[in-house]
């Protein structure tokens, strides 16, 4: 039994050498199997030569090679039952005879069809991994009995071919492996790589040799050695390759290549060594461009710099001005005191005496040192609330009845441009705990504002509402508005909204809000705006009742 299987052995392994002569090394596997089918022709009617590949976990029979054209032929076949059932009792059989389809499994029927065989001859080879190779032996017309002849040639070059056939298949499967490999490799955003033991360079992808080429061709650095490499020579990255091919991982965040070319360039360089067969190491590296990041980042900081300088000397010259306006308010506010105690005096002692023209002149004199006196003290104002100096002293007080104060102050100005000034209060209102005079003073600007930046004719509401632990007070006007871009800007100290409707506007100096929303926030509240252009404004005012 050991002698025949030997000849056995020695007949496919004759077979299968002769065969691969035949094909004279061909890797072409269709035309393979036609050189197979013109060769199988002598020992039976051979149309057609298909070698398939049935798989139990899909249950699907591949088409993975033909002798003739595959064009508009089934890739695919599925399996059904009872062909699944036929080939798990065809283990241990070799050959397969159809003179006819009629009785033939499914799978068999369904090939017939697509390339219209009569008759067939399966060669099933061994079962591996639950999958079996198989090869057919088409013929376009159905054959009579004695096509059956089960030579035993026919069966060693069916063995051998089979064998063949799968190495050849299994060549072209690592061939398109390879080139996958290959196109991915040089696909890759990040350099790659591959430095022999000797630190020759045996692979390098397309976006290394744009790191490292500087313009160079692949072939004059592909076979060349990094380490020797005058190119290289001083760059740091012949020291992280020594390293590597020494066995350390070598990482290095911000590494600075400069080559030959005078081009400096920032890489994020990961080295990893690789055992080979031999014990020696070989090292593949990973590179990635960081230039445009480091070179962005730098320029940040600069600008950081630049921005902080600058930052820095806004704030000297704010504090100055801080400084400038204090002492000029401090020096005038007590000539201005003076100056207002003797134009009282002169009123209240001579103003029986006085002559009339004299005594108008002295009422514009009065006037203008009182606007003078309160830009002083708004000035001050300002001053100690940018301090965080400024004093609240709280005590109970009736909000609605200051705001009733407020708006009868007002209303003489809203009378001259014959504009409607109205109160709305919403729930109950009580007393709550205010600096009487600081939120007099806050109101007063609203209201004030609300009345110059209405005109004639227009309407005015100021309102309150109670809502829980917050008094909630408004100011709505259908003035000129405020635009979009002045919003975020006009509590800000000096701030003159730049609208045309209020360029005649010529005694704005921009410190009414501020010290208003100092004020309010002084007292733990809220103050901010709605508004649009040429619809008008709404302020709102929160303030805690506590």
């Amino acid at each position: 039994m050991g002698d025949e299987d030997g000849r056995d052995r020695s007949g496919i392994f004759e077979q299968i050498h002769r065969l691969y002569l035949i094909t004279q090394g061909q890797i072409d596997i269709s035309k393979i199997c036609e050189i197979l089918r013109t060769e199988l022709s002598a020992e039976v009617k051979a149309d057609f030569i298909l070698f398939i590949r049935y798989s139990e976990k899909t249950e699907r029979i591949d088409l993975l090679a033909t002798s003739g054209p595959k064009q508009g032929m089934t890739a695919h076949h599925s399996v059904d039952e009872k062909s699944i059932d036929w080939l798990n009792k065809q283990k241990g059989c070799k050959m397969a005879w159809f003179p006819t389809l009629e009785h033939a499994p499914g799978f068999i029927e369904d090939i017939g069809a697509d390339w219209h065989i009569g008759a067939a001859v399966i060669y099933l080879g061994d079962q591996n991994n639950g999958t079996m190779n198989m090869i057919v032996i088409g013929a376009t017309a159905p054959q009579s009995e004695e096509w059956m002849n089960q030579s035993h040639v026919l069966v060693e070059k069916l063995m051998g071919a089979e064998l063949l056939l799968e190495n050849v298949h299994l060549i072209a499967e690592v061939g398109n492996m390879r080139t996958d490999i290959k196109t991915v490799f040089d696909l890759a955003p990040v350099g790659i790589i591959m430095i022999d033991s000797d630190g020759t360079l045996t692979d390098i992808n397309n976006q290394a040799l744009s790191i490292l080429g500087g313009g160079h061709p692949i072939d004059s650095m592909v076979g060349d050695s990094i380490l020797t490499n005058a190119r290289f020579k001083d760059s740091g990255l012949d020291v992280l390759i020594e390293k590597t091919l020494e066995g350390q991982g070598m990482d290095n965040d911000n590494f600075k290549l400069k080559i030959e070319t005078g081009r400096v360039s920032y890489l994020h360089v990961k080295l990893r060594p690789v055992p080979k067969p031999d014990g020696s190491m070989m090292a593949v590296g990973v590179l990635t461009d960081e230039t445009n990041r480091i070179h962005l980042q730098q320029q940040l900081e600069r600008s950081y710099r630049t921005l902080t300088e600058a930052f820095q000397e806004l704030q000297r010259v704010d504090k100055m001005k801080t400084k400038f306006i204090d002492v000029v308010s401090h020096e005038l506010r007590t000539p201005l005191t003076v100056m207002r105690g003797y134009l009282e005096l002169l009123e209240s002692e001579y103003k029986n005496n006085m002559d009339a023209k004299v005594m108008s002149k002295m009422h514009v004199m009065k006037a203008n040192a009182d606007r003078m006196y309160d830009l002083v003290e708004s000035m001050l104002d300002v001053a100690q609330i940018e301090k965080g100096a400024m004093e609240v002293t709280k005590q109970d007080a009736p909000i609605k009845a200051l705001i009733e104060e407020v708006v009868a102050s007002q209303r003489p100005f809203s009378i001259e441009k014959h504009q409607e000034l109205t109160i709305v209060s919403i729930g109950e209102i009580g007393n709550i705990k205010i600096d009487v005079k600081k939120i007099r003073d806050a109101l007063k600007n609203i209201v004030n504002n609300a009345i110059r930046y209405t005109p004639e004719g227009g309407k005015i509401q100021v309102g309150i509402a109670n809502e829980g632990k917050m008094i909630h007070i408004w100011v709505r006007d259908n003035g000129v508005g405020i635009p979009t871009a002045e919003l975020e800007k006009i509590f800000d100290r000096f701030h003159i909204v730049s609208a045309e409707e209020l360029s005649h506007q010529v005694d704005r100096i921009g410190l009414g809000l501020p010290i208003t929303k100092g004020i309010i926030e002084g007292h733990g509240g809220k103050i901010w705006v709605e508004s649009e252009v040429g619809r008008g404004s709404i302020f709102h005012i929160n303030i805690p009742k506590e």
